[in-house]
């Protein structure tokens, strides 16, 4: 095998298992115990160990990235079926005011969704009830206050 390939890893079904209950969210140890290995005193170093293992790494790795990708895909599909119903809602001509709240409020959204957001304005409102005086160069006494 050339240098530059990396070698496959192959894991045995205990390993498989571990790597099946570490993705289901199994604590580490229990991923060790559920998959076959012995409850001893280094059970959690042999667990940690494990999850160290190249093999092990790899298979998490790769199932993560595909689990990334389908999860990508799903969010294309769901952002181009919203694409398309702003664009059929927004094509509707209507003097309906209900329709045109509803075009208005598409339209906010998109603008939104791509970062055109207005500031939002915060009002302050209270009451004091005292007079604060501030005096430069002289000295200010507490009765001053």
């Amino acid at each position: 095998m050339p240098k530059h390939e990396k070698a496959v890893h192959r894991l045995n079904p205990r390993q498989m298992k571990f790597v099946d209950n570490i993705e289901v969210g199994m604590s580490l140890v229990d991923s060790y115990l559920g998959a076959g290995y012995k409850d001893g005193t280094g059970k959690y170093n042999d667990a940690s160990r494990l999850l160290r293992n190249a093999g092990i790494v790899a298979e998490l790795y790769k199932r993560t990235s595909d689990r990334k990708a389908a999860v990508g895909q799903r969010l294309s599909t769901m952002s181009d079926m919203a694409t398309n119903a702003y664009i059929k809602i927004m094509g509707v001509k209507s003097d309906d005011p209900e329709i045109l709240r509803l075009q208005q409020k598409t339209a906010s959204d998109i603008l939104d969704r791509n970062g055109h957001k207005p500031k939002e304005q915060v009002e302050h409102s209270g009451t004091i009830d005292r007079n604060v005086t501030f005096s430069f160069g002289g000295k200010v006494s507490e009765d001053d206050l």
